[in-house]
């Protein structure tokens, strides 16, 4: 009896999402009904010992009231039954009115995940540099995450406190009046705005546009490149414009190629330029080893000419 009783209670909850469906209540609750009727019943139709073996196939499908055995036993397993029977009634006419667990879990699983990768808070206190420095860590958490533009917004703004909560609170206060869009380009620009000194934006504005490949290798280059675009988002802001200025940067041998090359995105520049540097390096020591080979040859020539 304790096995029926625990496999029952499993239905119970696994059938939950299911009660609403008339189908499934009546498939489920029906032979539960007829069970507890069988056992009130008892059995006083029973057979005798033996005598289902003596009619063969015939009778070998038990009632359902022969399920419940007669006595104390029987009667705590009806009751028990009944009692089942009532949960899941409540649970099917109350299923239409609680919340979807999925759909709650669902809209705090951003926060879930962000905070899991311990975001900075930021009090609007502090040096110009700590400052950019949040901005920038909380930008690139974002774009691990990929969550949506005003998705982004909320998530920074859920880690301001203090004096930079309260410029928050003005700020979205006029977007709201101005129909200003909630993106992360907006945010960072007001951000900047507001706790970076103009003269500290300069700066950044024009070490991106000074950042080139230079003596580096493409590797090396993009990682500045990358650092320095994410303080700069106005000017990246369009997937084009960001390509094309990368491409500026690169040392000619390679810009020239990658700026005839069709490509897609911002990724695809990096990887091409990486192949042509590639493929530059390799012609490149192969010419150095032919040069090195036509060198000893023409030495050991001069050595057996008398």
């Amino acid at each position: 009896m304790v096995g029926l009783v625990t496999f029952c209670f499993r239905i119970i909850d696994f059938s939950k999402d299911f009660l609403l469906n008339d189908g499934f209540r009546k498939f489920l609750l029906g032979p539960l009904r007829r069970v507890m009727d069988g056992g009130r019943r008892g059995r006083r139709h029973g057979r005798g010992r033996g005598q289902g073996r003596a009619s063969g196939l015939e009778g070998t499908r038990k009632p359902v009231g022969d399920l419940v055995p007669s006595g104390q036993v029987g009667e705590q397993m009806v009751e028990t039954l009944r009692k089942m029977s009532e949960v899941l009634e409540r649970v099917a006419g109350t299923q239409g009115q609680v919340p979807s667990v999925g759909h709650v879990s669902g809209e705090d699983r951003a926060l879930e995940r962000f905070q899991g990768c311990n975001p900075p808070r930021f009090a609007g206190d502090a040096e110009p540099e700590v400052a950019e420095e949040w901005i920038g860590r909380i930008g690139t958490i974002l774009d691990v995450l990929g969550c949506s533009e005003e998705k982004r917004v909320a998530l920074a703004a859920f880690q301001l406190e203090g004096p930079a909560r309260a410029w928050w609170n003005m700020t979205q206060e006029r977007w709201s009046q101005d129909l200003v869009p909630r993106t992360w380009a907006n945010f960072s620009m007001e951000f900047k705005v507001k706790f970076m000194p103009s003269i500290v934006q300069e700066q950044r504005i024009a070490a991106f546009n000074r950042c080139c490949q230079g003596t580096r290798n493409v590797a090396q280059y993009e990682k500045q490149f990358s650092e320095l675009a994410q303080f700069v988002p106005e000017m990246v802001r369009m997937e084009l414009g960001k390509i094309q200025r990368f491409i500026q940067g690169l040392k000619e041998e390679i810009q020239g190629v990658v700026a005839t090359t069709p490509v897609k995105s911002f990724a695809d520049v990096v990887e091409k330029a990486l192949l042509i540097e590639g493929t530059k390096a390799h012609e490149r020591s192969d010419r150095d080893k032919r040069k090195m080979i036509s060198e000893d040859s023409s030495r050991v020539l001069e050595e057996e000419i008398p």
